[in-house]
């Protein structure tokens, strides 16, 4: 199984998913889950990534 889903989950958790060799989504608790926070390079898949920029007060001008 690949290890990309198991990445941020409490290593109790993630046991579990080893010895079942399943992971469900369904059942996940917030208590499950521990946040990461990458101190080096990001691997990131740019082919696959998008980018959202949130505006406020935009002033949009009609089509004519």
């Amino acid at each position: 199984m690949s290890t990309a889903c198991l990445n941020g989950l409490t290593a109790t958790y993630r046991q579990q998913v080893v010895a079942t060799n399943t992971v469900d989504f369904t059942k996940l608790q917030p208590q499950d889950v521990e946040r990461l926070v990458p101190t080096n390079q990001l691997d990131i898949d740019w082919s696959a990534s998008f980018l959202l920029r949130i505006v406020d007060d935009v002033k949009l001008l009609p089509i004519p």
